[in-house]
């Protein structure tokens, strides 16, 4: 686990399991591109496509567990679900229905 978090961490994007990473080709921006391009993937996939676009792990990490620890950190953060074993999409976004607002607490707690 710590190998595939300095990979993460060395990469430039953030370690922190509560902060999204920022850098603009770390590993967590790179995973965003290529989620955007797919409706279903998987790490296998995932990894592929980093590779593919000069992604490199760790020298001492393990590249398939730097990736799933990247979709781990992205599915706590919201941006993907995971919708069965090592399968994973983007988190489709919350319709307005869905998203309680302060009128709808307010009757509530009046009504």
């Amino acid at each position: 686990m710590e190998a595939a978090l300095a990979a993460l961490a060395a990469d430039g994007a953030a370690a922190s399991s509560d902060t999204p990473g920022t850098a603009g080709t770390g590993t967590y921006d790179l995973l965003r591109q290529f989620i955007t391009q797919q409706p279903q993937f998987d790490a296998h996939g995932a990894l592929r496509y980093l590779t593919d676009h000069g992604w490199q792990a760790d020298k001492r990490g393990n590249a398939p567990n730097a990736v799933r620890t990247a979709l781990a950190h992205l599915t706590a953060w919201g941006e993907i679900e995971r919708i069965r074993r090592g399968v994973y999409r983007v988190r489709a976004p919350q319709s307005r229905m869905d998203v309680p607002t302060a009128d709808a607490g307010l009757a509530e707690a009046t009504g």
